[in-house]
């Protein structure tokens, strides 16, 4: 996000003051923009004024009603039987189950173990 930012900081609409545009790339740099309430200090001492720090929020909430960020807790991740299989336990008693998970790593593997619900230990029913 801070690049599409720093491409609005270089437009020309803003004034040619060179101080003001250092101010914005540094508000850009430190991803200040949301937090108005605490004091900013450059490192040459300069102290970021309230009107500066109100237009890099303008400038920051304009580029995100743009390019907004995608919501990633609406993803579901789909697993079928390339990705896990589950198998009976080999030595445990207390897990009767174990699922083995594919992982981006080759030959790495991923073990968890399952407890069968209650319902599916039952037999299913035939004939239907």
């Amino acid at each position: 996000m801070p690049t599409k930012t720093r491409k609005l900081y270089r437009c020309d609409v803003l004034p040619s003051s060179s101080s003001l545009k250092h101010q914005l790339h540094f508000i850009n740099r430190r991803r200040a923009w949301q937090t108005l309430s605490v004091p900013l200090t450059m490192r040459d001492g300069v102290v970021i004024s309230y009107e500066v720090r109100q237009l890099a929020q303008v400038m920051f909430r304009a580029v995100m009603k743009r390019h907004r960020r995608p919501a990633l807790h609406r993803l579901n991740m789909v697993v079928d039987q390339r990705m896990v299989t589950v198998s009976p336990s080999q030595t445990a008693s207390h897990f009767r189950m174990w699922a083995r998970l594919s992982t981006l790593d080759k030959g790495k593997p991923s073990t968890c173990r399952c407890r069968p619900i209650r319902t599916s230990r039952r037999a299913p029913a035939s004939g239907r």
